[in-house]
């Protein structure tokens, strides 16, 4: 599978834990695709 991410764990994993985005899933911000592992 092909992973497409372009944020950085440490700045990000807080704000996608608040939004409920739970390991594995696919997310969207600011157009950029990516999975959140």
């Amino acid at each position: 599978m092909r992973y497409l991410y372009r944020f950085e764990k440490s700045s990000i994993s807080q704000e996608l834990i608040n939004q409920g985005i739970k390991k594995g899933d696919i997310v969207d911000l600011n157009g950029h695709e990516f999975s959140y592992e």
